[in-house]
């Protein structure tokens, strides 16, 4: 597994992933059953990327939205990558 989750509430978490872990399902295409907002809390070097856009670098505090459904993935970066997600039900 590629990633450690700490459960804050029922609808957060902090979630970390290891760039070493490279055969992952985290990594490639997918997508969520919920709406999420993502906070980057650390990490080098990471990508996200939505299918049918080019990848964008991601860094500290940014804050992304995902819609539940639409397919997309991460791409490793340098060293660990925390982030805060907050599912929206």
């Amino acid at each position: 597994m590629c990633y450690i989750d700490e459960r804050i509430d029922e609808k957060s978490w902090i979630r970390e992933f290891d760039p070493s872990v490279t055969e992952s399902e985290e990594y490639v295409w997918h997508r969520d059953h919920n709406d999420r907002r993502v906070v980057i809390l650390d990490g080098d070097g990471w990508q996200f990327q939505f299918d049918n856009e080019l990848p964008i670098f991601i860094n500290k505090n940014e804050e992304l939205f995902i819609p539940k459904m639409v397919y997309h993935r991460i791409i490793p970066g340098k060293n660990k990558l925390r982030i805060k997600i907050n599912e929206e039900f």
